[in-house]
């Protein structure tokens, strides 16, 4: 900030040089596959037995300190 600020002000000659580092601005080495993960595939609808979001039924809960401990317990 130092160097750019005295260039700004007219200063021909920074008095400490930049280290910009420019090749962290480098696009990284990109990912290649190297085992199939087969967990993420995509599943068959078996028959309608899948459930669909229409179904489900949203509802929060929260865990007070009660609940807390009985699970710590168990």
């Amino acid at each position: 900030m130092t160097t750019l600020s005295e260039v700004t002000n007219g200063a021909s000659v920074p008095s400490i040089f930049p280290l910009w580092q420019r090749e962290m601005l480098c696009a990284r080495e990109v990912p290649h596959v190297t085992c199939t993960h087969h967990e993420y595939d995509e599943v068959a609808d078996t028959n309608g037995k899948i459930f669909t979001l229409d179904d489900m039924k949203h509802k929060s809960f929260f865990f007070g300190p009660t609940q807390i401990s009985a699970l710590s317990s168990s």
